[in-house]
This record gives structure tokens, sequence and C-alpha cells, in this order.
């Protein structure tokens, strides 16, 4: 016995369950929480499911009456499915529920080993692509000192390189003022009066642009990050 209902005397997963899964905490109603108990089986073949996916089974031959390749059922290429049998919320009584027992044949464990590695795999993958992600959006972002092309826009040329020393709304959205070097790369500095009589340093060569008509680059003459 797998799998026995205590209610009905049935049995089922007979040399398939390969272990069991307790989920934590999990919203069972509005205001109710509680720990969901499964069973995981493993499901190689049609014998234990009905359900047919959408996969085409092209190695069970063509029907002799439709001449079509039949849909492979869930499971039916080693499938590890989760069955629950409590939860901790409202427990099972008076002699109703599940008893159920690891019997597991070696073929099942070694599926559900491959099975978890899958898993384990996919979740690095995940894992890796979203701290790549948010490493680029870090690469990219658009601040005071980053060196920037411009590639969208009218009223300053595309192509027009510099390094962003303002960024703020204009009442038009975020925009940035970028200095321009000179021809050879440098950049030439002019003393200006600022309100209140304050002096300040600047780039003699500005442009301004909205935020979004702007890319950030590597360097001047680089690549787009």
């Amino acid at each position: 016995m797998s799998i026995a209902d205590k209610k009905t005397g049935e049995t089922s997963h007979e040399g398939r369950v390969v272990g069991t899964h307790t989920a934590r905490s999990v919203r069972i109603m509005s205001d109710v929480w509680a720990d969901l108990h499964y069973v995981v089986v493993h499901e190689p073949t049609r014998e234990y499911t009905g359900v047919c996916s959408t996969e085409t089974d092209w190695n069970a031959g063509r029907d002799p009456e439709t001449d079509e390749y039949p849909r492979k059922p869930k499971g039916v290429c080693g499938t590890i499915r989760m069955i629950q049998v409590s939860n901790t919320e409202f427990p099972h009584n008076k002699g109703e529920g599940f008893a159920y027992e690891v019997d597991a044949t070696e073929e099942a464990l070694a599926a559900y080993e491959g099975w978890k590695l899958g898993i384990l795999v996919a979740n690095k993958l995940h894992e890796y692509a979203s701290n790549e992600y948010e490493a680029r959006q870090r690469r990219q972002r658009i601040e005071k000192g980053a060196v920037v092309r411009v590639t969208k826009g009218r009223k300053v040329p595309k192509g027009t390189e510099g390094t962003v020393f303002w960024l703020g709304d204009n009442g038009y959205g975020t925009s940035v003022g970028i200095g321009i070097p000179n021809e050879d790369g440098t950049y030439e500095m002019i003393t200006k009066s600022g309100r209140n009589g304050k002096i300040y340093e600047s780039y003699k060569n500005v442009a301004w642009t909205a935020i979004n008509n702007v890319q950030r680059i590597t360097a001047h003459g680089g690549r787009i990050l």
C-alpha cells in the first residue's frame, strides 16, 4: 500500500510514492492560513492518469482508424506530482483521510532525483537571469557622470555624445543636461553666474533633451550598454 483512502479503502500509486512535502503557511481561505501536507508521486504511464496533455506521443504509433498520433497523458514522461492529503487547519478525523508510505522503486526514485535536479537548475537559471537583469539595469541607468549618446528626438542631433551633468524635471518630464566635448574628446569648462550671485563652473558646450532620448554608453565612441 502506498496511498490509501481510509474512508473507501481504495489504494493507488503502489511503488510510486517517492517522498512527502509540506508547504508552510499557505492561505487557504480569506483569513485562514495552514500548512499543507502532500505525498509526492511518480506517474510514468497512462495507468495512473487519464487526463491527456496537448503533446503528441510520437512513439505510440498512429491510430489505425484515424491515422493520427495520440496525445500524451500527463505523467507519461515521468511526471512528478504532489497529492495533497491533509492540512493543519482542518485535519482529518474519525478514521477519515489518507494513509501513505514511501515505497518507490529504484526507477521511480531515480526519476524523482532527476526531477529535483531539473527544478534546481531551473531555479538557478531564473536567479541568474534576475541578477543579470538587475545588473544590466544598473549599467544602463542614466545618472550624473554617465557618458551617453542621443539616439532619439529632434532638437539634439542623433549620435551626439557627452557626459550627463544635470537631471531634473523641466515641466515636460525628466530631462538631462549633457556636457559636449570638443572634437579631440576634451571638455572645455567656463565660469557661469547663477542665482543670488552664485558663481560656478560648467561645460561650455551643452545640450538638453528628454532622458528617454539618450542611452548610456561604455565611453565616447563606445557601445551602448
